[in-house]
């Protein structure tokens, strides 16, 4: 259930935001999935974002192992 919250915050919160800085809308959405992911106090995740065919983004947020402090990659 969190998960689902998560992913509809995100893609709520990808429409909200206008291109008033230098940065891109993959730039925001990563913003935004990193901090859901520490709200819910989630160690870490692989986010890919496809349109068609096209792979859009692809991007690990926090910690496959926390103790070792090894990262979460796209591949994880």
């Amino acid at each position: 259930m969190r998960i689902r919250i998560i992913t509809v915050a995100v893609l709520l919160s990808g429409c909200a935001h206008l291109r008033t800085t230098g940065e891109t809308n993959g730039d925001l959405f990563a913003g935004d999935v990193d901090s859901l992911r520490y709200a819910a106090h989630i160690p870490g995740l692989a986010v890919v974002v496809l349109r068609d065919t096209t792979v859009l983004l692809a991007r690990g947020f926090g910690y496959a192992n926390i103790e070792k402090r090894i990262p979460v990659t796209p591949l994880t």
